[in-house]
């Protein structure tokens, strides 16, 4: 989630950045669209076009991560596993115990600068990741995931 949040921010900054150069080098052009007697110079332009595409990079590099936490979610039951994630394009996966292999648990250094952890939940088709669990917690869900898939893989 964290990652989502930061590459996101990275391709709004690219963005940005092209706009920007866009802006510089039209800035002659853009003397023409002013009238000869404003005092909006082509400099002045571009710096007020780059200032609020900034502010706008800002506020969205902001509330995104606020954003995807609040949509994002996970559920554990007894059969399954539900995965909610997505801020425009919503998502949920949901995964059979039965067909659970493995579970894995993996920190990078900003997970472990906010001491929380990924949790991953390996099938025979793919690996899905729960993204953004405080540590204290990590054991007991990892643990409840593990004792519902014996149960599960008992009953068939």
């Amino acid at each position: 989630m964290l990652g989502n949040a930061i590459g996101v921010t990275l391709f709004m900054v690219i963005v940005c950045a092209v706009i920007q150069g866009a802006l510089v080098y039209a800035a002659p052009e853009l003397s023409l669209l002013a009238f000869e007697t404003s005092s909006f110079t082509p400099g002045f332009i571009v710096l007020v076009c780059s200032c609020v595409l900034w502010l706008i990079l800002l506020a969205a590099a902001l509330l995104l991560p606020f954003l995807q936490y609040k949509v994002s979610g996970y559920a554990i039951e007894e059969h399954y596993i539900f995965i909610r994630r997505g801020i425009i394009w919503r998502h949920t996966i949901v995964i059979p115990l039965v067909r659970v292999q493995n579970i894995d648990t993996e920190q990078g250094p900003l997970l472990s600068l906010f001491k929380m952890l990924d949790l991953s939940v390996f099938t025979a088709a793919e690996q899905q990741r729960i993204p953004g669990i405080e540590q204290e917690y990590i054991d007991t869900l990892r643990d409840k995931i593990a004792h519902l898939t014996r149960l599960a893989k008992e009953d068939v």
